[in-house]
C-alpha cells in the first residue's frame, strides 16, 4: 500500500532527522492504493514524468523536491506544474534529498567509493548532534595521490567527459573534502582547509579563494555529482521492500546544461 511504503522509507531514511528547511518524505500524495512500479530519479522533471507515464509508474522516488518554497498559487508555471501532472496521473512523489546527506554510509562516501581501498579514514566535517552521520566528508588517504589520477578516476565513475578544475593538476593529493550539490555552506565549517575539494557547484570568489589558498577544486555539476547514488538506493530498496515492487532508474533524468 502506498501509505505503508511511505512510512517504511520514512523509517529507513529516518526522514525525521532532516532539517526544517528541507521537503522529504512523501511530498505528492496519489489517489492509488497499490504501488507496483517505481521510477528513481534524481531530479523530478517534465521528461522524467512523462516517462513515469509512459511506464505506468505509480511512484517517483526522487534525490530533489520537486519544490521547498510555498506556493502562492498552483499554475502551469514551473515548479507546480510538475506537481499537477504528478496529481492528474495518480503519481505519488517520495522525497529522500538531505536524509541521504547525512546518513552514515552517506551520498558523499560514494562519491569517492572508486578509491575506497586508498582511504585510510574519513571524518564528518558538520557532525549531527546525536552522533549519527552529518554534513560533508573528508577523506584522509593511506597514500598521497596524483590529482590528475583522481579527475580521470572520478570521469570514469560518473561518466562525464568533462568536469571544471582549478588548482594544481600535479599536486599530490592526501585529503579531499566532499560535499554533493553544492558545498560551500558545508566546506565553510572546516578547520583545516584539505588538499582537493569535490562538489557540484561553487560560487566563483569561493573557486578564487581556495585556489589563492593552494587548495585544489573540482566541479561536476550540481547533479551530476549526486545521480550516481541511484545505483545504491535501486539495491537497499529493493532490499527494504523484498521485492514486492518493480524499481527502475529514469532514462530521462539528466543534467540539464552540456558543454558545446
Amino acid at each position: 500500500e502506498t501509505n505503508l511504503l511511505a512510512r517504511i522509507l520514512d523509517e529507513h531514511f529516518k526522514i525525521s532527522r532532516v532539517p526544517e528547511w528541507d521537503n522529504c518524505g512523501m511530498v505528492v500524495s496519489s489517489n492509488t492504493k497499490k504501488i507496483h512500479k517505481i521510477l528513481l530519479t534524481n531530479d523530478v522533471s517534465m521528461p522524467v514524468i512523462e516517462e513515469a507515464i509512459s511506464k505506468n509508474i505509480q511512484m517517483i522516488i526522487s534525490y530533489h523536491p520537486p519544490f521547498l518554497e510555498k506556493f502562492k498559487k498552483i499554475d502551469e508555471k514551473w515548479p507546480t506544474n510538475l506537481v499537477m501532472k504528478m496529481v492528474r496521473n495518480d503519481i505519488a512523489n517520495y522525497v529522500l534529498h538531505t536524509s541521504l546527506d547525512i546518513r552514515e554510509n552517506s551520498i558523499n562516501e560514494n562519491l569517492l567509493s572508486f578509491i575506497k581501498e586508498k582511504i585510510d579514514r574519513i571524518s564528518i566535517i558538520d557532525p549531527c548532534e546525536n552522533g549519527e552521520g552529518g554534513w560533508g566528508r573528508i577523506f584522509h588517504l593511506k597514500e598521497k595521490q596524483n590529482c590528475t589520477a583522481i579527475i580521470n578516476q572520478l570521469k570514469s565513475f560518473l561518466n562525464l567527459k568533462y568536469v571544471k578544475f582549478s588548482g594544481d593538476k600535479n599536486k599530490e593529493i592526501s585529503e579531499i573534502a566532499v560535499v554533493v550539490g553544492s558545498g560551500i555552506e558545508i566546506f565553510k565549517k572546516m578547520k583545516k582547509l584539505p588538499d582537493l575539494i569535490i562538489t557540484g557547484e561553487l560560487r566563483y570568489r569561493y573557486i578564487l579563494d581556495y585556489t589563492d589558498s593552494g587548495v585544489n577544486v573540482i566541479l561536476t555539476g550540481h547533479s551530476n555529482s549526486e545521480r550516481h547514488y541511484l545505483k545504491v538506493l535501486k539495491k537497499e530498496i529493493e532490499k527494504l521492500i523484498d521485492g514486492r515492487c518493480q524499481i527502475e532508474i529514469s532514462e530521462n533524468d539528466k543534467y540539464p546544461m552540456s558543454y558545446e
